[in-house]
């Protein structure tokens, strides 16, 4: 945990990984989970937070989150602020997905405890994983791995060889369905690519010779528990499915574009930031694919032991599922020049296949056979060596792996500075409104206004009209970048509010125009440190005025922080 979260640990919770973007988006659905549940207001509406005042169901634009929701909202209930309350949360779920993935190798591959804890590093902690550092909702695939472990126990025999017992087998079956119900209501993205995993795993199970037999008589012995199982799944999964069926009839699917679906170097690019291979980044031969989705890789000295362990373990159906699988999923979604791609019509026939935007991210997928083949390969490595050279190559290998997983600087936020930002703007808005518009004057160079506004609504209780929730509601546009340069402009603003206001029935009577300088807001934010920016890494000289200080500057806790500390 600590190759993620050694600044917050060294600075004692006062630093927070992450970035002014979509960290504080998730930390804004956390928050108004926990809300919703103590019944503070406006947080009423579980499915209607406070943003885009006074739109409904907005809710179902991103992820809900509650699948994880607890593991943040016990923090809250024993007396935490929320901020350090969404740092022990960060924390839990990186935790859990190394856990969960050392008990499957351990279990399944019977792999000892060094060579399980190698594995499960770089599918926890692991390249693939640090650069979505600040998209938190892409983090907890945990419960995947649950799934993934109750089908091999469902499947699997006994300690004495024999066929599992019918009663072992239902137990298993329902938690396997339990774990895909948890990482649905967790985040999307995850939930269904390993439903597409799941997918193309069933279906080389029905081609393979020595497997394909396998799923009809599992679903002759156990049908009537896989029936209630998934009724009862979908039970659980139907509000939620209502609700994105809903939100799509309003907005639309997102168009494909190519730009977002992946290419072969989003398999193989580890990030700008990376130690080892950020360079590659750089290259010509990977133009366009500067952006975290595409950078799925998890080291080509990890690559190439990886597949050697898969390779030791090619004669167990399930890892050689897993890896036929994996590639199943390469092939469909891969864009060639021209933006040519099997995915294009894939979205035409697989339900909520066109929900997913940056398809590129099917990558992630890559960690689990990663992490089993690695784990295969270097208990092998331990066990079997002789001599002093035999001996070293192992740790000379796993410090390699290690390297290739290191990050130079990852975005982090000062928690004070960040707590005196909002404080800042929250000073700005008058208790007696109904609700507020934050617009901003300035050429709109700062980009985290919405989120801002989010924000202050945590800290004030009083909602806003802005937002940004994954996406933007129908007949919202001309409040998407709230920024303003001339009087003309304001006015505008104003007119759109009050239409934006009106067409949902409602008075704007109360609802509040706050309007912040720019420099101001861009000072205030610099000092919480956001994220450099995504793309190709830049080395200004000592004369350029981008050139980053090395100097920390130093943060006094305000007087008043509304509770966010």
């Amino acid at each position: 945990m600590a190759m993620v979260f050694h600044e917050s640990i060294l600075t004692g919770l006062r630093a927070i990984e992450g970035g002014l973007g979509d960290t504080r988006l998730i930390h804004f659905i956390l928050e108004h989970g926990f809300r919703w549940l103590s019944g503070r207001p406006p947080h009423e509406a579980f499915w209607s937070p406070p943003v885009f005042f006074p739109h409904e169901n907005v809710a179902a634009y991103t992820d809900v989150l509650v699948g994880v929701g607890p593991f943040y909202w016990i923090w809250r209930w024993l007396g935490a602020g929320p901020l350090t309350a969404f740092q022990l949360w960060s924390m839990a779920m990186w935790t859990l997905n190394f856990a969960a993935i050392y008990l499957v190798v351990r279990r399944y591959l019977g792999c000892g405890r060094a060579a399980a804890t190698l594995g499960a590093v770089v599918f926890a902690f692991g390249s693939a994983r640090v650069v979505q550092l600040v998209h938190p909702q892409l983090v907890p695939q945990f419960w995947v791995v649950l799934a993934f472990a109750a089908l091999l126990e469902a499947f699997g025999s006994d300690p004495d060889g024999t066929p599992r017992r019918a009663a072992a087998a239902r137990a298993w079956i329902g938690v396997f369905f339990a774990a895909l119900v948890l990482q649905a209501w967790t985040a999307f993205y995850p939930f269904y690519f390993a439903l597409a995993l799941g997918a193309a795993a069933l279906g080389w199970a029905l081609v393979l010779r020595e497997t394909r037999g396998r799923p009809a008589a599992f679903w002759r012995a156990h049908r009537a528990a896989v029936l209630v199982a998934a009724a009862g799944a979908a039970l659980l999964l139907w509000p939620l499915a209502a609700r994105y069926l809903a939100a799509k009839a309003e907005r639309g699917y997102f168009p494909f574009a190519g730009r977002q679906a992946p290419r072969l170097g989003s398999w193989l690019l580890l990030g700008d930031t990376n130690v080892a291979w950020g360079w590659l980044t750089e290259l010509s031969l990977f133009d366009g694919l500067d952006t975290s989705p595409h950078w799925n890789g998890v080291g080509f000295v990890t690559l190439a032991l990886a597949a050697l362990g898969l390779a030791r373990l090619w004669r167990r159906p399930a890892v050689r599922l897993l890896a036929l699988a994996v590639a199943t999923l390469f092939v469909m979604t891969l864009a060639w020049p021209g933006e040519v791609s099997l995915w294009r019509w894939v979205r035409e026939v697989a339900p909520g296949a066109s929900a997913l935007r940056a398809v590129a991210r099917v990558g992630m997928v890559l960690a689990l056979p990663a992490a089993l083949g690695l784990a295969a390969y270097f208990d092998r490595a331990l066990r079997g060596g002789r001599g002093r050279l035999a001996a070293a190559l192992p740790g000379l290998l796993a410090l390699l792996v290690l390297a290739e997983q290191v990050h130079a600087r990852r975005p982090t936020l000062d928690k004070a500075a960040l707590v005196a930002h909002v404080d800042a703007l929250a000073q700005r808005v008058d208790p007696s409104c109904r609700a507020f518009l934050l617009l901003m004057r300035g050429r709109g160079r700062y980009e985290n206004l919405q989120d801002d506004a989010a924000w202050v609504t945590m800290a004030t209780g009083i909602p806003t009209v802005n937002g940004r929730y994954g996406s933007f509601p129908p007949g919202y546009p001309n409040l998407r970048m709230p920024r303003v340069r001339k009087a003309r402009r304001l006015r505008d603003a104003r007119r759109a509010m009050r239409d934006w206001v009106m067409a949902h029935g409602e008075s704007d009577r109360g609802v509040c125009f706050v309007v912040v300088e720019e420099s101001e807001v861009e000072q205030s934010a610099a000092r919480v440190r956001p994220p450099a920016k995504v793309g190709p890494r830049k080395r200004p000289g000592r004369g350029d005025p981008q050139r980053p200080r090395r100097r920390r500057p130093r943060f006094e806790r305000p007087e008043t922080h509304f509770g966010l500390w």
